[in-house]
């Protein structure tokens, strides 16, 4: 079973959608949120059907307790996908909370494995996935054809075959500069060219037999063993080893690409049906996805054109242009009028737009400007101006990209654009009715931008070999175990800044903007509300229970073990200069507090210094942050005591990671130091380390319970320990996928637990891991996606009770969760 990533692609042969309508299946109680959901959309698109008979498509929802449900004899929706498969309608599973479709079916649901699935994992996704779902080809039996791309003739296709859990991300960056060389029509790739709902296994078969050119992906872990021991490449009915045995039998053109560290496998080392591979003249090495178009280059050469032609190439280039810009238009133009929208108006030399209406919406019309790719959702209302003559107010803009068709030359729409065109009366009224201004031109925005932020964010190899590698072991050994959610806290409608337990674990305090609070462990409801008002941001309990909050203002309060208030708002902060202040650059916010081992001294930090204050004596002893400009405020900073309270460790601004020596706070030894060549440095530079680092920006560090070991994190999903003394890297890891949606990923927070066993990590817009903390193996992760913002003043936060049992995360929406090992 594949999975096809949402907006993706849900295209094949097209035929006349007329009102595609949807039945969902009943799921177990671990989906009802998303069922409930999907129906609501589709109850307002009127898409929505009571019984199985009536439907076009069948979607069922697919969460971790999917096969347990389906095993019971007696359950209802076994029995409706059994008759869902005996009547042959298309069923679209929908893997949520990264679920994965189950192998081992029941009776009857063997073919459900087979049916390409759709991945979501944001309710943000949920518009666009549901437009895809309701434009899914539904062609009446006279009409279907095994041969789902028939007019294509003899042109070259190029299939693309890759293990997924190995090479997705290299084959990712491939198909990308295949697409780019050849069209999308010429390439095959199992993301964006097959159609949910219906067996890959027959997709892939036939593209393999229309195949000229097969390129096979070869990652570090193509010859690795399973949990079993026995390798996947040994299985008979493995995926890659049939489409590789099929390709060498049919005589197609073999190219090897070998990514990262990987290296040809021996012949002896393969399987006699496909030793042949071996012998493959194309092979060729991909270390970096930058280098992944100038490798298709020299692997697909574009034919030399004409002598005769040569002599006039800006004639030639504008005739090209012309030619592609009318293609382009022809094909947005087909799968508009497949969704009911017929063209009005002939497109002219001096205006070259068509004019596209639809009977259904009599008030509105689609208006596409040929040369810049671009649909306009246009409305007619009344004009005050013109005595009540109607008039046309664009609505939207959409760009499509010239690069979006499919291999059976099928527009696909993006997903906005799809949503108004099924329905311009709904998606107005989700979006606003307002005039916007027109965007750029779609091959400027989306070709030549999003190439660019690909080429900034690319990240190191290194890091995508150690995350497959990780995924290999988790998958060997069964994956990893899902935490369990003990409660949901919803202290009020602010977001939760800081929490922090009380040393013996009954109460926990809670920051927010308009106030701070204890809530109790026992039955998790607010005990007492603090008496000092103030937005708070940070919070933290020395070992004797004396509690201190810190403010948005750069102040300071700290409450006694019988909740007396003995300090109130301490100012911490001192104005760099004038100027600053009075351009609001100064960054006061306190974003972490620290009590020493003794509880005699509390260190504090923000995105302009570091603090350390002794409660007894009023002492303040104040360290500015390296001076960047501009100012990179949106980025935290943090200070902990190490070395027995002798020293602070403190990390700011994704630029620096230095110890201070107590208590003049002088510069004993920096680990990182990103800042710029023509701005302040840290004070001497002395004993700089560069060497050795797994990752060149370190977003976090947290000093182990011990105060010996140092976790860091930084980009690229990647976690290092080092050893405080002498900085030395002792381990490192990448537990979370180094791209994620084009861009990389950063793990924006570490923490250790009490005991100093287990650490917990976030990254951004993925899971919560926890994991070994000596060995830095992923043990735990949390069963969906958490909605973090990361930056400025709401960054999530990790707290653990004194037993390292429970720990807690903040969310968005004063939301506080409350997750068990």
């Amino acid at each position: 079973m594949r999975k096809t990533h949402l907006g993706e692609g849900l295209n094949g042969k097209r035929g006349i959608v007329k009102g595609c309508m949807v039945f969902v299946v009943p799921v177990p109680p671990d989906a009802v949120e998303w069922r409930l959901s999907i129906e609501h959309e589709l109850k307002r698109r009127h898409r929505l059907v009571a019984r199985l008979d009536e439907a076009d498509v069948v979607l069922v929802v697919i969460g971790r307790n999917f096969l347990p449900f389906t095993r019971h004899s007696a359950s209802m929706m076994k029995g409706l996908l059994n008759e869902a498969l005996a009547q042959g309608k298309p069923i679209v599973p929908l893997l949520i909370d990264g679920a994965r479709m189950p192998t081992h079916l029941p009776a009857g649901l063997q073919d459900l494995a087979y049916s390409e699935a759709l991945m979501i994992e944001s309710e943000q996704e949920l518009p666009g996935l549901i437009a895809r779902i309701l434009a899914t080809p539904v062609l009446p039996p006279s009409m279907r054809s095994p041969n789902v791309d028939e007019c294509r003739g003899e042109q070259q296709l190029v299939f693309v075959a890759y293990r997924r859990d190995d090479s997705v991300y290299w084959a990712d960056a491939l198909t990308r500069a295949l697409i780019h060389r050849l069209g999308r029509e010429s390439v095959f790739f199992d993301i964006g060219s097959e159609q949910p709902g219906r067996d890959y296994r027959s997709q892939i078969s036939s593209a393999l037999a229309r195949a000229t050119d097969v390129v096979v992906v070869i990652g570090p872990g193509f010859l690795e063993p399973v949990a079993s021991g026995v390798r996947r490449l040994d299985r008979s009915d493995d995926q890659l080893r049939s489409e590789i045995r099929t390709a060498l039998r049919g005589k197609k053109r073999m190219h090897i690409v070998l990514t990262g560290q990987a290296s040809l496998p021996a012949r002896v080392g393969l399987p006699n049906d496909i030793a042949a591979l071996v012998d493959t003249r194309s092979v060729h090495k991909l270390r970096s996805a930058i280098a992944a178009g100038q490798m298709v280059n020299k692997m697909f050469p574009l034919p030399t054109s004409s002598p005769f032609v040569s002599d006039l190439p800006v004639l030639r280039e504008w005739q090209q242009q012309q030619q592609a810009y009318q293609t382009h238009a022809d094909l947005i133009l087909a799968e508009l009028a497949a969704h009911g929208w017929t063209k009005v108006s002939q497109c002219s030399r001096i205006d070259k737009a068509y004019t596209v209406r639809n009977d259904r919406f009599s008030g509105f019309r689609l208006v596409l400007q040929v040369p810049t790719a671009t649909v306009c959702l246009e409305e007619r209302i009344k004009s005050f101006l013109r005595a009540g003559l109607p008039r046309w107010v664009t609505r939207e803009v959409f760009s499509v990209s010239p690069r979006e068709t499919t291999a059976a030359r099928v527009m696909r729409l993006p997903d906005q654009l799809l949503d108004a065109v099924l329905d311009p009366v709904q998606y107005l009224d989700r979006m606003g009715r307002f005039k916007i201004n027109k965007r750029k031109h779609p091959i400027m925005r989306q070709e030549i931008f999003l190439g660019n932020v690909r080429y900034a964010s690319q990240p190191k190899a290194s890091a995508i070999e150690a995350y497959q590698q990780t995924r290999r072991r988790m998958s060997a050994r069964g994956g990893l175990t899902a935490l369990r959610r003990i409660k949901t806290l919803v202290v009020n409608t602010e977001d939760a800044q800081g929490i922090a337990f009380h040393p013996n674990g009954e109460w926990l305090a809670v920051a927010t903007n308009s106030g701070a609070a204890l809530v109790g462990t026992r039955d998790w409801q607010t005990g007492t509300v603090l008496d000092s008002p103030a937005s708070w941001q940070a919070v933290g309990f020395s070992r004797d229970g004396w509690l201190a909050l810190g403010s948005d203002r750069g102040q300071l309060s700290i409450w006694d073990p019988n909740g007396s208030l003995i300090a109130d708002r301490i100012a911490l902060y001192k104005p760099r200069s004038l100027l600053r202040r009075i351009q609001a650059r100064s960054g006061r916010i306190i974003t972490t507090i620290s009590w020493s081992p003794t509880g005699e001294a509390m260190a504090c930090c923000g995105g302009e210094a570091a603090w350390v204050y002794r409660p007894a004596t009023g002492e303040i002893h104040h360290w500015t942050l390296p001076l960047l400009t501009p100012p990179l405020m949106d980025y935290d900073s943090g200070a902990h005591f190490i070395a027995g309270g002798e020293a602070l460790l403190v990390y700011g601004l994704k630029s620096f990671v230095c110890v201070l020596r107590l208590p003049n706070l002088e510069v004993w030894s920096v680990i990182q130091n990103g800042i710029w060549p023509n701005q302040k440095q840290i004070a001497d530079e002395t004993g700089a380390v560069s060497g050795g680092a797994p990752f060149s920006n370190i977003y976090c560090a947290e000093p182990s319970p011990t105060r010996d070991v140092v976790a860091c994190a930084g980009e690229d999903g990647q976690i290092g320990l080092y050893d405080l003394r002498s900085w030395e890297l002792l381990a490192n890891a990448t537990w979370f996928e180094p791209v994620r949606h084009g861009m990389r990923t950063h793990v924006a927070v570490v923490s250790f637990c009490p005991d100093g066993k287990l650490l917990a990590a976030i990254s951004s817009g993925q899971r919560l891991v926890v994991g070994d903390a000596a060995t830095l193996e992923p043990m735990y992760e949390s069963p969906e996606v958490l909605d973090f913002v990361f930056g400025g003043r709401y960054t999530p936060r990790v707290a653990w009770s004194p037993d390292s049992s429970l720990f807690a995360v903040n969310r968005l929406a004063g939301r506080i969760e409350i997750w068990g090992i």
